[in-house]
């Protein structure tokens, strides 16, 4: 064993030799150790520094990224979120969530670097709540690191995410070997380095402060900007939704998750990215009739080329369905690009309006213009749009069609006597018992008034089978709609006519279809009204024949081409002497017979040309010019009179007696010496207003005979109520006279005049037998 011995007393001797030997290299190296230590720990903080300010920027983003998670408490997404966090970044070891309450949402974390990170329940680890202060205070500040950020939705904060890290250990490898150099750099050039190395690391610093502050600036711009820009899109439609094309996601706004009833957890389906499944989940809201024209929306939008400096939309309508209360709403769509790369959509805002108002009005518009007010058929508007759609079918023999007109008799008198209130419930009940009658698939209109009209179609059969057919509905019809009507003031027993047309499988117009219904809807009524007519061919060319002839007429009497013959009216005489009998034959008038020489029809198709037309009128004006300028030739001394044939459809005209007596008095001829034939005809439409016109013409003058009597269904009390004042024996009497029963009917008749003081005129005689025999009969 050594043992050395020391003396004590040289002790503080040996010490100041070596402090004094060493004092040269000790001052540099004091300074230089001081300087690899100060650069050290100086450069340890300003990578920590570093570190800190990207670690807090990546909590700004991991909030960001959050936020709609929190928002629908997606606890299964968040979960997943932070985990992948951790595995993409080891030196992260914990990150935690807390909402309002300080209740703690999700934690993840890991014992270290290297272990896998997992999902905790129970209490939240040191390192990542910000009130416990860590165990090893000089942790904080080698190589670890806290950073806060609260998750905020439309400024509105829904939590706070807590995270910590650590140095990693390529950092820790790159701080040695920059230690190493700085000791060597220090050795060489101690001064210049350091304060370029604390120059340059004062102005990175400044740098990634104002890089922090502009990256600050930026996100709250930004959120500025998608404030402003959802406030506006809130306030100016009824709800938007925003749709990211890349991974097809949808967020809905509150409003537009309002307005379809939709939870938060059907809201979290949208989100969620299922390719798998095409990510159609709007066909839960969107009515299956307008999905295909959905989808269509959507590829076009997905499809088109944009531009966001021209900002172009592109729109379409659609019929939604409530979550909750199935009712349904109409919704304008527009998509506008907010976002677009390589002039591709990247991210859309789908803007939706609720139509649904401005579509129940557009409806109601709809029904009033093609629907009957009063009735609630369809009115003209709509039986001219189906009448030419059913017509475009016949060409191709697609089926077989009719149409009904049918017409109430005698509505007029019901609404004159018992009011127009009256007449309504009449036409209500009609039209009811109408719509009865037909089959789901006929159509049943009003076309104004009291003239109804039904189209309806059948199976192409053959011409036999379809009139058997539509004979058998409209006997069906005449049925229920003549029975009584009970109304609220009256027992209305009114019948209806109606015209059918039956289509002749050809091409056939809307219009001739119609024309053809109405032709044969007057013929009904013409026959004795109460009964059906179906349209035969040659009808509607005789319609038009008469027409022609109703023109060319009119241009004659306009240009004095027509003409009268004054046919002598002669009394028969006899005077007894002490030999023989002496016949006397006296004119004592003239019968006004209408002539035009340059038509070759009937005098009387003519008239009645003229009664359709509505020119009856100026035909009568036109033979008393004639009677006007003949009359003096006919009978210079004024004694004679002239018989003139007025049609009943004048005659029943309201002003006709004024007016008639008017034409007389312009060409001065006397009243006194017209007579007036009237039909039976005339009687029967219209009794009271034949008795009315006859009074006042009588009263000026004028007297009248019974025109064709024994032909119609004239009463002898009629005879004794009218001032006729002689009869015109129709000319079949006349030719018969001169058989036994014949001339015994004629006898009866003459006897009859004579019984009412009447003279009787024999039309139509034409032989010396015809005379002899009503000489003798007196």
């Amino acid at each position: 064993m050594i043992r050395t011995k020391i003396n004590l007393k040289q002790l503080p001797t040996r010490y100041k030799n070596f402090f004094q030997k060493s004092t040269p290299f000790a001052i540099p190296i004091i300074c230089l150790s001081i300087a690899v230590l100060g650069s050290d720990a100086w450069l340890k903080y300003q990578l920590d520094e570093k570190q800190k300010i990207n670690f807090q920027n990546a909590i700004n983003r991991i909030a960001i990224q959050l936020e709609n998670s929190v928002l629908l408490k997606d606890y299964a997404n968040i979960d997943n979120n932070l985990i992948n966090i951790l595995k993409e970044d080891s030196n992260i070891t914990c990150l935690a969530i807390k909402d309002n309450n300080n209740k703690n949402i999700s934690i993840a974390t890991r014992s270290s670097t290297k272990d896998e990170p997992e999902i905790v329940y129970n209490m939240i680890p040191q390192e990542c709540n910000p009130k416990d202060k860590p165990s090893n205070p000089t942790k904080a500040q080698t190589g670890s690191f806290t950073g806060q950020a609260f998750i905020k939705n439309q400024n509105l904060q829904l939590g706070k995410l807590t995270g910590h890290s650590t140095r990693s250990e390529e950092d820790h490898a790159n701080l040695r070997r920059t230690e190493l150099v700085l000791f060597l750099a220090f050795g060489t050039i101690f001064v210049p380095t350091f304060g370029a190395l604390a120059l340059t690391s004062r102005n990175q610093l400044k740098r990634e402060k104002e890089k922090l502050y502009k990256i600050s600036s930026l996100i709250h711009d930004l959120e500025e900007a998608q404030l402003r820009t959802r406030s506006a899109f809130e306030g100016t439609n009824d709800g938007w939704w925003e749709w990211e094309i890349s991974n097809d996601r949808s967020i809905l706004s509150l409003k537009m998750r309002m307005l379809l009833e939709i939870s938060v957890s059907t809201t979290a389906l949208m989100e969620e990215h299922q390719p798998d499944k095409g990510n159609e989940w709007w066909k839960q809201f969107v009515a299956p009739e307008h999905q295909t024209r959905f989808r269509k929306f959507l590829n076009d939008v997905r499809n088109q080329t944009c531009n966001l400096e021209t900002n172009s939309t592109i729109g379409t309508e659609i019929k939604a369905i409530k979550t909750k209360s199935k009712k349904e709403c109409f919704l304008k769509l527009e998509a506008v690009v907010t976002e677009a790369t390589n002039q591709r959509p990247y991210v859309v805002a789908i803007v939706a309006n609720d139509i649904t108002h401005e579509k129940e009005q557009q409806k109601r518009i709809q029904h009033l213009a093609f629907h009957d007010k009063l009735t609630g058929l369809m009115n003209r508007s709509a039986f001219e749009e189906e009448i030419t759609r059913a017509a475009k079918g016949l060409p191709r023999k697609e089926y077989r069609l009719a149409v009904f007109m049918i017409d109430v008799d005698n509505f007029k008198f019901l609404n004159d006597s018992h009011g127009h209130i009256t007449g309504d419930q009449f036409l209500i009940e009609f039209a009811n018992r109408l719509k009865s009658c037909v089959r789901p698939t006929d159509f049943v209109a009003r076309l104004g008034g009291d003239e109804f009209v039904i189209i309806t179609r059948f199976p192409m059969e053959d011409s036999c089978l379809a009139m058997e057919r539509i004979k058998a509905m409209a006997e069906k019809l005449l049925s229920r709609l003549t029975h009584p009507y009970q109304l609220e003031t009256c027992r209305s027993n009114n019948t209806c006519s109606i015209g059918i047309c039956l289509d002749n499988i050809n091409s056939e117009s809307a219009s001739s279809l119609l024309d053809k219904a109405d032709i044969a809807l007057y013929k009904a009524k013409e026959i004795g009204r109460n009964r059906y007519f179906v349209y035969e061919q040659g009808m509607l060319s005789a319609i038009v024949s008469k027409a022609n002839t109703s023109e060319q007429l009119r241009d004659m009497i306009e240009r004095s081409e027509t003409g009268v013959h004054l046919q002598p009216i002669v009394k028969l005489s006899s005077e007894k002497t002490f030999s023989h009998h002496t016949h006397h034959s006296t004119i004592v008038g003239h019968e006004a017979l209408f002539r035009c020489p340059k038509l070759k029809q009937p005098i009387p198709y003519l008239v009645e040309c003229a009664e359709k037309s509505g020119i009856i009128g100026l035909l009568t004006t036109s033979i008393l010019n004639n009677i006007q300028r003949q009359a003096k030739e006919a009978s210079p001394d004024k004694e004679t009179y002239i018989s003139i044939n007025i049609s009943p459809i004048q005659f029943l005209e309201t002003n006709f007696p004024n007016a008639f007596v008017r034409n007389l008095e312009d060409r001065s001829i006397n009243p006194g010496l017209i007579r007036i034939e009237i039909t039976e005809t005339a009687l029967l439409q219209d009794l009271q207003t034949t008795q009315m016109h006859m009074s006042k013409l009588k009263d000026q003058g004028v007297s009248f005979y019974l025109d064709d009597f024994g032909t119609g269904y004239s009463s002898i009390e009629l005879l004794r109520k009218l001032p006729f004042s002689s009869l015109k024996l129709d000319r079949s009497y006349t030719k018969n006279i001169h058989k036994e029963s014949g001339s015994e009917l004629v006898k009866s008749i003459i006897d009859m005049s004579k019984a009412f003081n009447m003279s009787l005129i024999g039309e139509g005689v034409e032989t010396l037998e015809q005379k002899r025999i009503l000489e003798s009969l007196g």
